[in-house]
Order: C-alpha cells, then sequence, then structure tokens
C-alpha cells in the first residue's frame, strides 16, 4: 500500500526537518517537493495515487486541500508547523514525523475517511477559500506583524515562533472593531461595539494551544462565528486548552453569513495567513464544498 501514497513535503516545515523526513519517506513512497507557483500542476499529476499525504504547516495544508485541482482522493497530514490547528482537531498525533517510515505509511493507511468542510471568505477585494477559520480585526493584525519578523529572522524553531506571537500579540495595536452587523440565514445579529476580533472557525483548535468552541466540526456545512472583545477572552481560549478554564461558546453557527459596517481598513487572515484589509464594508463566509480526508478521529 506505500506505493500507492504520494508525500508533497514543504521542506522548509519543521524547523527545515520537512527536507529530513522527505528523504525517509522517499525510501517507502513517492515524495514530490511543493511548489506553490505551480501547485495546479503537481496536484492534476496525482490522480495515479490512493492517497495523498501533505507535510507541513496549517498553511501547507490549506493551500492543498482547498486548492480545486486536488485529485478526488483521501488527504491525510503530517503536523510540521507553528500551530497544527486542523490537525489537532483530527487527533493526528504530534509526532507522527518521527515514527519509522514504514509505520508512519502504515499508520496513515489504517486511518478510516471523512469529510473536510472548504469555506470561502469573499469581500470587496478578496475571494479566498480556507479550511479551519477566518477572522477580522486584532488576528489579522497580529500575523501581518509576526510574517513580517519570521522573514527577517535567523530564528527557525516551533518554540521560537510562538514566543514570538505571543509577544507580539502583547504589544500590538489593539484597535477595536466597530459594530459589524452578521446575517445567517434568518437571524440577524449585530457585535458588541469595539470588540477586538470576529472570529468564523471551523475547528475546535485555536493558536496551536487553545479551544476556539466546543461544538464545532470540520465534517459539516456549519461554521461557528466567535465575538473576542478583549484580551481576557484570548486568555481562555489559550487556558481552555489545557483544561483550566471552560471553553468558550460560539455566538452561533451558520451555513452562510453576510456582514455589513467594517472598517475598510479592518485586517483578515485565513489559517493563520495575513490577507490584507478587507478593502470594503461588507463580507461574506459561505460554504463551498468538501474533500475527502483520513485521520484517526472520523
Amino acid at each position: 500500500m506505500a506505493k500507492n501514497i504520494c508525500c508533497l513535503v514543504n521542506m522548509s516545515s519543521g524547523d527545515g526537518s520537512g527536507g529530513q523526513l522527505a528523504r525517509r519517506l522517499s525510501t517507502v513512497c513517492t515524495v514530490i517537493e511543493i511548489d506553490f507557483s505551480s501547485l495546479s500542476s503537481q496536484l492534476k499529476s496525482l490522480n495515479k495515487y490512493d492517497k495523498i499525504v501533505v507535510v507541513g504547516g496549517d498553511g501547507t495544508i490549506s493551500a492543498v486541500v482547498t486548492h480545486p485541482d486536488l485529485p478526488q482522493r483521501p488527504v491525510s497530514f503530517i503536523p510540521m508547523g507553528t500551530a497544527n490547528d486542523l490537525s489537532r482537531s483530527l487527533s493526528i498525533p504530534s509526532r507522527l514525523q518521527f515514527y519509522n517510515p514504514l509505520r508512519l505509511t502504515s499508520t496513515i493507511n489504517s486511518w478510516p475517511t471523512s469529510q473536510l468542510a472548504i469555506w470561502r471568505f469573499t469581500s470587496s477585494n478578496l475571494s479566498v477559500p480556507f479550511c479551519n477559520y477566518c477572522s477580522i480585526g486584532f488576528d489579522g493584525a497580529v500575523i501581518e506583524r509576526f510574517e513580517a519578523w519570521r522573514r527577517k529572522t535567523t530564528l527557525r524553531s516551533r518554540f521560537a515562533n510562538r514566543i514570538a506571537y505571543g509577544l507580539i500579540a502583547v504589544t500590538a495595536s489593539k484597535r477595536p472593531l466597530q459594530t459589524i452587523t452578521l446575517k445567517s440565514g434568518s437571524r440577524h445579529l449585530s457585535t458588541r461595539d469595539g470588540i477586538l476580533s470576529l472570529v468564523f472557525s471551523n475547528v475546535q483548535s485555536y493558536l496551536g494551544l487553545g479551544r476556539s468552541n466546543s461544538v464545532g466540526s470540520s465534517s459539516d456545512a456549519l461554521i461557528e462565528c466567535i465575538q473576542l472583545n478583549s484580551i481576557r477572552d484570548y486568555l481562555q481560549i489559550l487556558l481552555s486548552g489545557v483544561g483550566c478554564v471552560p471553553t468558550p461558546k460560539p455566538t452561533c453557527s451558520g451555513k452562510t453569513f453576510s456582514l455589513e459596517g467594517i472598517s475598510p481598513t479592518s485586517a483578515v487572515q485565513i489559517d493563520g495567513e495575513f490577507l490584507g484589509d478587507i478593502g470594503g464594508e461588507s463580507a461574506t463566509i459561505s460554504f463551498e464544498r468538501f474533500v475527502e480526508i483520513s485521520s484517526p478521529s472520523k
């Protein structure tokens, strides 16, 4: 079975250890180094394989599973990023990368298949699919600064990334959002004036350490909306991940959300990647499709 697996590897993931894992995996299955500039053609060439395995962090995984040219094959993950939120939500072992190649491929082949919901964020100048979460406001501003730091630093470790992210979050400008009107089906809601972030989460894991909500499922066509009003709410998310406090309850769930009254300069992030300013006063979050994945958590 291992010969029918193709591993797409982000060589720079895992503090650069993605390349080391790729060399080990090449003894038991096909390994392809991901080239994001030609990802479409790489994905189109994978129809001959029974299963696709993505080696990398949340950004790498999202780029693959949300791509329109992904073949209709089960996709599995070997988490090697800073947060690994999707893998955490699917109960994929964080130490999977350290298994010997035969055990690793055998383990992945034994996992059952399930569905993963793909969503789309759309505004006047953005239209981007995602699989984990998207947010408007403080989250995006922090990730913008974090990505700028990561481009300049020579530190390459998951621990250093987390420390830097925390320091940036503490020192970043906490410019509040104005009141935003949300519509989901027949429900009309208004956010509290002055909230820091509005988060739409398809998974329960958040920021690699915490839990964003207690009801989210990546295998249904509902996404949870969470309002983060202060740094205290972020602390609750982080502490709920280790069981110190209850997991936050989402504001609501829905298949489609429309948002009005957003400041055009509000920052947007999806799956841990900064997109830019929203560019207009309205946006939509909508379910797009399912893709097939395999993981320990069905």
